[in-house]
């Protein structure tokens, strides 16, 4: 990716459906070449245009981290087992006190203690799995993120029913999560409605931080790159506090408050293990409050669903444009 790929892909991070002629005229470069460049970039997988909702907008009550220790069976054969279950939005291979990380949604406390209690018990393989429950999702970039290959769609959950999408929303959504840039008025038709009321909806979505289309950046975990899962204990300081100095540092990608295994999650993509290990002495340990940190590499994903995300003011990306800006 060139200059000029960066400054497209930065457009579309801020409006996915921006039209090409809106782009070109604001780079001074003619329509057909940002056609040809967005197709180039979506062919080599160097970046996805896709529809985010917040997970907790969309009526998911809960947010569990868990950490899986593994003994008898190969690690990823137990993640791919995991990877089959519809709550489960990612799935990390990781080098470090545990084998394998996985981030599970639920929509109610039955689904979670069914889920979290029950059904990880019963997969052979697992050794040991220590739960930490999100409580506040200060940062969640989707600037950036693995676009590994998505599961069967019987493996992705649902968005439910008692969140703020009725089922007219619900069902503009599930046509954009397959074509984001699918123009209104083709969703119009299919859904049988008229071209204004998709249009309203969507920006009334968007206006309340329910729903954002934009463009994620491929994270490719190649020429000595290092992705990093790091706990931070706190002692002797609000843990809001530090959580929002770890959201404000640029290396971080993800940042939530838990409660389990430690107080605060971190994660980041940094260029090197070296990079990485600057982070972690220079401006994580040292930071006031901080008592102790626990670092695992992850090795690679073997699920990622980009479709969830949490749209909050450290992941707000600018207000919805006007629709004349929009490629429908």
């Amino acid at each position: 990716m060139d200059e000029t790929d960066t400054l497209i892909l930065s457009q579309l991070q801020a409006n996915g459906r921006l039209s090409n002629r809106v782009i070109a005229r604001s780079l001074g470069v003619p329509e057909r070449q940002i056609a040809t460049r967005i197709r180039d970039m979506l062919a080599a997988d160097d970046m996805r245009i896709l529809l985010v909702a917040d997970l907790f907008a969309a009526g998911f009550e809960h947010v569990l981290f868990i950490g899986v220790e593994v003994a008898g069976r190969p690690a990823r054969a137990v993640a791919e087992e995991l990877a089959a279950l519809p709550e489960v939005i990612s799935v990390m291979l990781s080098m470090g006190s545990e084998d394998i990380e996985l981030v599970m949604v639920a929509e109610n406390h039955a689904r979670l203690v069914s889920v979290a209690l029950e059904y990880l018990s019963r997969i052979p393989g697992i050794r040991r799995h220590t739960l930490s429950l999100g409580l506040s999702i200060l940062k969640y970039s989707t600037e950036m993120g693995p676009l590994v290959p998505g599961p069967p769609s019987g493996e992705m959950i649902a968005i439910p029913e008692g969140g703020a999408m009725d089922r007219l929303d619900r069902e503009i959504v599930n046509r954009l999560w397959i074509d984001p840039r699918m123009t209104n008025q083709r969703v119009a038709s299919e859904l049988a409605i008229s071209e204004s009321a998709v249009r309203a909806r969507l920006q009334s979505l968007r206006e309340r931080n329910v729903v954002h289309i934009t463009a994620m950046r491929n994270m490719r975990m190649e020429s000595g790159s290092v992705f990093a899962s790091i706990g931070v204990e706190v002692a002797g300081r609000e843990v809001e506090t530090v959580a929002a100095e770890l959201a404000a540092l640029p290396e971080t990608g993800f940042v939530a408050i838990v409660l389990g295994r430690y107080d605060i999650l971190v994660m980041g993509l940094l260029g090197n293990p070296g990079e990485l290990e600057r982070l972690l002495a220079e401006r994580i340990e040292p930071l006031s409050g901080v008592s102790k940190v626990h670092t695992s590499q992850v090795l690679g994903f073997v699920k990622y669903d980009v479709r969830w995300t949490a749209l909050g003011v450290a992941n707000a990306v600018g207000v919805p444009p006007s629709s004349k800006e929009s490629a429908c």
